[in-house]
């Protein structure tokens, strides 16, 4: 089903794209994609928030933890000219009931948004996937060679907090050292070594990632067998690139039976003691000579 959204279309680039390759798009540039074989396409789409979805969020935050002792007051109010009037002395009032809630507190703002941003349009909520480890039990499998892997999904940012830093990973925050602020955030894998450069806090804060599922432990025996799969695909495909080429001879065509997609495709593949055949159903309008198979 063909799907338009803009009447008019007018192309002024072109490109062809391999097996593996990767072309990216800007926002707000149309495009029409299509297959010149047969094959899978996959488009991801990375959309920025709206300022809709930013001011909607960061109001929830607000409310969520706003005080419900502060509350709009007028004891200064004076007897009005117009009663029905909303003055200029109203509106401040306003602005100063507000202003109480720290709307223009830089750290509350950050934190919401390193909270909201490492969530937003997230795959999935992120579980355990391991029975909890005590810190000792972590330690130990981490002097015997293991790792923390950091589950795929998990989102981690940082930002430097008037003081310190702080850590974002899927909703989460840490108040932390700039310096473990900045290694956690970059951190696909943690062994002994850097999980001992961490300060206390960032230590517990690993430990809380790890019990939350963002991170996962990996001891000797799993990336041993990591270890072996990757190397059985690397000689895998050693081997592939090794195949001698292999030669195709037509042999018989046949014409489309009525009913049957026009189109010049593979419809069957099939092995047998002789080799193999491949069944390809050319247009009805084509000329079999003229097409090869």
């Amino acid at each position: 089903m063909e799907l338009k959204l803009l009447k008019k279309f007018r192309k002024t680039h072109d490109w062809v794209l391999a097996p593996g390759d990767m072309l990216y798009l800007p926002p707000n540039v149309p495009h029409n994609g299509v297959a010149e074989d047969p094959c899978l396409t996959y488009s991801f789409g990375m959309r920025a928030p709206s300022s809709a979805e930013l001011i909607s969020d960061w109001l929830d935050d607000l409310v969520a933890n706003a005080d419900e002792s502060i509350r709009f007051q007028d004891p200064d109010l004076k007897l009005p000219e117009d009663p029905n009037e909303i003055d200029a002395a109203a509106m401040k009032r306003v602005v100063t009931a507000l202003n109480a809630l720290r709307m223009n507190d830089p750290d509350r703002l950050g934190d919401w948004f390193g909270r909201f941003i490492t969530t937003y349009r997230s795959a999935g909520d992120i579980l355990p996937s391991q029975a909890p480890r005590s810190p000792e039990e972590v330690e130990a499998e981490l002097a015997r060679g293991g790792e923390l892997e950091r589950h795929p999904w998990a989102r981690l940012a940082w930002r430097r907090a008037t003081r310190g830093g702080t850590l974002y990973c899927s909703g989460r925050e840490f108040a932390l050292s700039v310096k473990d602020a900045q290694t956690l955030a970059a951190a696909e894998y943690i062994d002994a070594a850097a999980f001992r450069k961490l300060s206390a806090k960032g230590r517990n804060a690993v430990l809380e990632l790890l019990a939350g599922g963002c991170f996962q432990l990996l001891d000797v025996e799993a990336l041993a067998a990591m270890q072996a799969m990757e190397d059985d695909f690397d000689s895998a495909d050693d081997a592939d690139l090794d195949a001698p080429e292999v030669e195709i001879e037509v042999f018989e065509y046949a014409q489309a039976a009525p009913g049957e997609p026009a189109q010049g495709t593979i419809e069957t593949v099939s092995s047998n003691d002789e080799g193999v055949e491949v069944v390809v159903i050319c247009d009805n309008d084509t000329d079999p000579e003229s097409s090869p198979a």
